[in-house]
């Protein structure tokens, strides 16, 4: 998703980007990019994040609205939420036959999106 129907976001919002992140302190270096494949603003990569957003979201909102979707992929990148993402995959897979486990996987999705 990182390379196909991707392209640069204008180099304002980058500057943006870079003076939100000083200020989460977030020191690992993010890009952010318009992409044709996504419906909504989305954070992939640990080592290389990459912020991924709707073709249009740039120009289409009021730019405190996209100020406050580049505050919530930045945060997720903070709390490191790719790692927890991984950890819980891997329970689901491991007791994939218990209903409490799908239950519990699900309030943690709605609570990670929450914070």
């Amino acid at each position: 998703m990182r390379r196909v129907a991707v392209c640069t976001a204008e180099p304002a919002w980058q500057r943006r980007l870079r003076e939100i992140q000083q200020r989460l302190r977030i020191s690992r270096p993010v890009l952010m990019l318009e992409s044709g494949l996504t419906e909504v603003p989305v954070v992939i990569g640990f080592f290389r994040p990459v912020i991924l957003m709707p073709l249009g979201l740039l120009t289409g909102f009021p730019a405190e609205h996209v100020e406050a979707f580049l505050i919530h992929e930045l945060a997720h990148i903070r709390r490191c939420d790719y790692l927890v993402n991984l950890a819980q995959s891997f329970v689901e897979g491991l007791l994939f036959y218990h209903p409490a486990v799908w239950w519990i996987s699900a309030q943690v999705r709605a609570e990670r999106e929450n914070c």
